[in-house]
């Protein structure tokens, strides 16, 4: 038997500055149903069992093809010829793989953006740290030092500020 494996997600989470003192809230149970996660739940909706496999079917998919396009194609007539969301993916098949296809992307998307936020984010900062070195009279080979900077790139946040 799994373990129900649940977790509870408040909306003012999602906003800046709404977490101290939001006007209303709304707190959602959510649950993880892949597969071999709250069989329960899943043992009580054929569908969603099989929704839980198709999506593992495609996370095996995307894991082992080089092209995305490629992987979900796979995956629909790999479900379909398995006994999973036949009829679903048969009417369906194309809106599932562009759906798949944005979800998969917008995923990607994110994980670049915060990657390059963060990025950014530790240059502000090395940026900073260094001009207020020098600013009290560090010379650019001990900013190096103290901060294990190369020395082109002390002297290229020094241009910058």
């Amino acid at each position: 038997m799994s373990t129900l494996i649940k977790k509870k997600i408040r909306l003012s989470d999602s906003f800046l500055g709404l977490k101290d003192n939001p006007q209303m809230e709304l707190l959602v149970t959510v649950y993880n149903v892949n597969e071999g996660r709250n069989s329960g739940i899943l043992s009580k909706c054929e569908t969603l069992k099989e929704y839980a496999s198709f999506i593992s079917v495609v996370r095996q998919f995307v894991e082992t093809e080089k092209n995305l396009n490629d992987a979900m194609k796979k995956a629909v007539i790999y479900s379909i010829d398995h006994g999973i969301l036949i009829n679903y993916l048969k009417k369906h098949s194309t809106e599932v793989i562009n759906m798949l296809l944005t979800e998969w992307n917008t995923e990607k998307a994110i994980e670049i953006r915060s990657k390059e936020a963060w990025d950014d984010a530790t240059k502000v900062s090395k940026t900073e740290d260094v001009t207020n070195l020098f600013d009290y009279g560090m010379s650019t080979e001990q900013i190096s030092q103290a901060l294990k900077l190369p020395m082109e790139q002390v002297q290229q946040y020094l241009q910058t500020r």
